[in-house]
């Protein structure tokens, strides 16, 4: 969570950071791929969050990204 131009500020502004990492496309065989992992990088407050990763897949369908139950893990 922090500026390209390298201001640490930068990272002080937001109560709640969030990144969505998406580790491959595709497959060598040229499959698309469709898991994501959502990450909480910040959460100032408690009660707003806590810093922690959860598994999460994209529905082509909807083009909306869907938890996978029972798989948050918290870092």
């Amino acid at each position: 969570m922090e500026d390209i131009s390298g201001s640490k500020h930068w990272d002080n502004v937001p109560d709640q950071g969030f990144v969505v990492h998406r580790k491959e496309f595709h497959t060598p065989e040229g499959k698309r791929l469709y898991d994501v992992s959502l990450m909480q990088a910040k959460a100032r407050e408690e009660e707003l969050g806590y810093v922690c990763r959860i598994p999460m897949r994209l529905n082509p369908k909807t083009q909306r990204f869907e938890c996978i139950p029972n798989q948050a893990q918290q870092i």
